[in-house]
């Protein structure tokens, strides 16, 4: 036996260990369960569901009668309980609905205050109608505080040598709750001391055996697990270089492996991303040369027959007499006045230009702004609101283009928006040796197929957009050696975020 188990896998080893485990976890569960079905919880539970169907069988019995007698234009028994006809049906409806519940007895407690149809059909000595009186009053209690919450109630009693089970459901009719029905059982020996020890004694063991078998099983099943754990990990890092192999609840061994695994893979993704970062400028730089180029000269041959047009128009507008002819006149100077902005884009976009920064406050110029677009976000009515630092916001920038990035996000945020419904918001803040900023609303957010191209060249969400202002504004803060960023969810809104270098505390003002 001794040479089988070595030939076998240390992985077979344990399969084998658990196997045996699960067959003393079953066997020991299967104690427990038996001696949990002969306590005393078990049965007054069991006992408990069997009176709820009982109460349940005795509400339908006297709504089934209380449709018949509305049917006739007749009211119905509970409404009128002091009847001598209404006693009848109540005890009748009782006394055949309990025949088939063997030990329970029960009837129906009037809104008026009455205990009504009173029988106990199971009873030794033939059909019983008159209440205990020793329970009466935990029958009256049960069925009142039934009748005002308008919600089933259970009670019980525990007495010396037996337990006695109550149960209240209210009955409705026409909206209102008319009455309750009740129904109580007598559950004798579950007081007995024997049993209960002979249980208790039963379920110790039960439960002593599955701690143990438990814990052993656990023992077998750790080593296993931590093997498996970096084995696993391993696999999913050489899929995923952003998967990280989790250390907590393993042994002190496997958390060292996984910090170990996770720190080169840290590293070797700090290594690719950087590559590509290279690669990826490299390839941008070239790409804009080239497209600079080609835009500009684009740009300069369009912009001279632009005016021409343009001139033309407003010639032909001043001579027009006709309303039809100055309205159709005024929307091509329309149109004429886009172009000619989206002219002005192309040349800045393909012209190099410089920056000159110099010490400014951020939230000097994000208030300004906010100023500037107010009246317009007031007539759209949209919420534009400022959270500013506390503090001033000096960064080191060039100031009429960074108010041309921000006036760029801000006439983006409002254009995301539904007007009446919208909220754009503007922050500002300091973190370490950087000021940033943040533009958000809560418009339509873009698609994540967008999302990684959104500062490309000529990409735009809009119907009539240009795609070159996140474009432009993108090449002004990286020649401030800063960053932008945005975060959004599709039909969630939108953040951008522009992060720009502190200015020196000896910078010029």
């Amino acid at each position: 036996m001794n040479r089988w188990l070595q030939g076998l896998s240390y992985r077979s080893q344990l399969n084998i260990l658990g196997a045996l485990m699960v067959f003393l976890v079953l066997w020991g569960i299967s104690v427990v369960w038996t001696a949990a079905r002969n306590t005393e919880t078990a049965i007054v539970a069991a006992n408990r569901s069997r009176l709820a169907e009982s109460v349940e069988a005795l509400k339908r019995g006297v709504e089934r009668r209380t449709e018949f007698l509305d049917a006739e234009g007749r009211a119905s028994p509970l409404a009128t309980p002091d009847s001598e006809s209404s006693r009848k049906l109540l005890t009748l409806v009782t006394e055949m609905t309990l025949q088939s519940a063997p030990g329970v007895e029960g009837g129906f407690f009037a809104a008026s205050g009455a205990l009504v149809g009173y029988a106990f059909p199971t009873h030794e000595g033939g059909l019983k109608t008159d209440i205990p009186e020793a329970e009466r009053p935990v029958i009256l209690d049960v069925a009142a505080r039934s009748l005002r919450s308008g919600k089933p109630v259970d009670d019980q009693i525990v007495g010396v040598r037996d337990v006695i089970l109550f149960r209240a459901v209210p009955i409705f009719h026409g909206g209102q709750t008319e009455g309750v029905a009740w129904a109580m059982k007598r559950l004798s020996g579950l007081r007995s001391p024997e049993g209960r020890l002979s249980s208790f004694a039963t379920l110790t063991l039960g439960l002593g055996a599955l701690l143990c078998v438990a814990f052993a099983f656990y023992l077998s099943r750790s080593v296993q697990s931590g093997v498996e754990h970096v084995k696993a990990g391993l696999r999913q890092v050489g899929n995923d270089l952003n998967y990280r192999i989790p250390g907590a609840g393993h042994s002190e061994e496997v958390r060292e492996i996984a910090e170990t695994v996770n720190r080169l893979a840290d590293q070797l993704q700090e290594q690719i991303a950087a590559q590509k970062r290279t690669e990826e400028l490299a390839r941008q730089a070239d790409r804009l040369a080239s497209l600079g180029q080609l835009v500009a000269g684009v740009a300069h041959e369009v912009r001279n027959p632009l005016a021409t047009v343009k001139l033309r128009t407003q010639m032909l507008m001043e001579s027009c007499g006709g309303e039809r002819e100055r309205e159709s006149c005024a929307e091509i100077l329309s149109e004429i006045e886009r172009l000619d902005a989206l002219v002005n884009k192309l040349l800045v976009f393909g012209r190099t230009f410089s920056v000159d920064p110099s010490r400014a406050d951020l939230n000097v110029l994000l208030s300004d702004r906010v100023h500037h677009f107010r009246d317009r976000a007031d007539s759209l009515g949209i919420r534009l609101q400022a959270r500013l630092h506390e503090q001033s916001v000096p960064a080191a920038i060039d100031q009429p283009k960074i108010v041309q990035v921000i006036d760029n996000l801000l006439q983006n945020a409002l254009e995301a928006v539904k007007p009446g419904e919208g909220v754009v918001t503007i922050r500002s803040g300091i973190e370490g040796q950087t000021a940033w900023f943040d533009i958000c609303d809560n418009g339509c957010g873009v698609s994540p197929e967008l999302l990684g191209r959104l500062f490309d060249p000529f990409v735009t969400t809009k119907d009539r957009g240009s795609g070159l202002g996140l474009s432009i504004s993108n090449e002004i803060v990286e020649m401030h050696n800063g960053k932008i960023s945005v975060a959004s969810e599709h039909g969630n809104g939108a953040a951008f975020r522009v992060v720009l270098p502190l200015a020196a505390p000896e910078q010029d003002r």
